[in-house]
């Protein structure tokens, strides 16, 4: 008799369990960083955000300080210009994606010089530099972009008084069919100041708001 229950015991629990399955997120092969074909087509989109004018970018800040007629009037935005050299720290974009940008429309010129102030620009504009984007996810990556705007033209005169800004921004992204669909953004610093002063207000350079 005690032999039949503890059969029967064992039989009840054999056929009484619990599945317990764990979904987990996929990784990324490529751990925190894209690798060079996904960060061009990461840039691409982000340059096209720009391009919507629904963002107010450190270039629109300069021509709300001027307070004067601009391009942003007549075009609903300011310029966006793509600094396209990086220091040594961080890989060269290539030539060929250069090229595609001018073919696609999806920015407003380049820049070879290493800062904006030198570039050969005559009108305030938005430049834009790529700095370090990062994977949260498969899905989901973080692009954190220098904005400057300037007019450089006139912040190489130095007898003029001319102002800068300079913004620093988070997007967000998520992985997309044919590429990234852009999810979010966020500014982390704001910088403003000038690049000539008379000698009165010269201690008053710069200040920057996180």
């Amino acid at each position: 008799m005690r032999a039949a229950q503890r059969t029967n015991r064992r039989i009840a629990l054999a056929t009484v369990g619990i599945v317990l399955v764990v979904f987990a997120a996929p990784t990324s092969p490529y751990g925190s960083h894209l690798p060079l074909s996904e960060r061009e087509s990461l840039w691409t989109a982000a340059l096209q955000v720009y391009r919507t004018g629904h963002l107010f970018t450190a270039g629109d800040r300069v021509r709300q300080a001027f307070g004067e007629e601009s391009w942003s009037e007549r075009h609903n935005r300011e310029p966006i210009i793509l600094v396209a050299t990086r220091d040594s720290g961080s890989p060269a974009y290539s030539p060929a994606w250069l090229h595609s940008l001018r073919e696609r429309d999806v920015l407003d010129g380049l820049c070879y010089a290493f800062d904006p102030q030198e570039c050969p620009d005559t009108i305030a504009a938005t430049f834009i530099q790529f700095l370090d984007s990062e994977l949260l996810d498969y899905a989901t990556v973080h692009l954190t972009v220098q904005e400057t705007g300037i007019d450089p033209a006139r912040c190489r005169e130095e007898d003029d008084f001319v102002q800068w800004a300079f913004l620093g921004r988070k997007f967000e992204f998520t992985r997309a069919r044919s590429g990234w669909d852009f999810a979010g953004e966020e500014v982390s610093v704001i910088g403003e100041g000038w690049c000539a002063l008379p000698d009165s207000l010269e201690g008053t350079r710069s200040r920057v708001r996180r």
